[in-house]
C-alpha cells in the first residue's frame, strides 16, 4: 500500500469519527436538554461581576465570563460562569437538576436547544455516508 493511499485511508477514517462524535454528541446534548427540561429545578440567578479567563483555546487574548449567583432548593449559594454576555445586575433564568446544582445553566429557549442538536445531527448524517463510502470504495481499490 502506498503512502499517498495509507494518507487517503486515515483522512476517511477520520471523517467517520467525526461523523460518529457529531451523531454522539447531538444524542448526549438532546439527553440533557430533556433532563433540564423535565426534571430539572427552576431558579432565578443574578449576574454579579464579570471575571477575565486568561488565554485558553480559541481565545487568543482570553475573554470576560458573567459569573452569576443563585440559590438551590436547599438555601445554598452557587456561583457558577456563564460565557454569555449578560448585565451586571441582570436577573437571569437558572435551570439544574437537583441531585447537582453544582452544574446549572442559563435556562435558554427550546429553539436554541434544538437548533444545536439539528446542527450536530445534520453535520454527522452529511458527514458519516459520505466518509463511509470513500472507506468502502477505497478499500476496494486497494484490493
Amino acid at each position: 500500500m502506498t503512502e499517498n493511499r495509507l494518507a487517503t485511508l486515515i483522512y476517511i477514517f477520520i471523517g467517520l469519527l467525526c461523523g460518529i462524535g457529531c451523531i454522539v454528541g447531538a444524542v448526549s446534548f438532546g439527553g440533557k436538554v430533556y433532563r433540564w427540561r423535565r426534571r430539572g429545578l427552576r431558579v432565578e440567578g443574578r449576574v454579579f461581576n464579570y471575571v477575565y479567563e486568561p488565554r485558553r483555546g480559541r481565545y487568543r487574548h482570553g475573554r470576560h465570563v458573567a459569573t452569576i449567583e443563585f440559590t438551590d432548593h436547599q438555601g445554598q449559594q452557587v456561583t457558577f460562569q456563564e460565557s454569555r454576555k449578560l448585565p451586571i445586575g441582570r436577573a437571569v433564568p437558572i435551570v439544574y437538576l437537583e441531585n447537582s446544582p453544582s452544574s446549572p445553566r442559563v435556562n435558554v429557549s427550546i429553539r436554541k436547544d434544538l437548533a444545536k442538536i439539528i446542527a450536530y445531527l445534520l453535520a454527522g448524517i452529511l458527514i458519516l455516508p459520505i466518509s463511509l463510502l470513500l472507506f468502502i470504495a477505497a478499500i476496494f481499490r486497494a484490493g
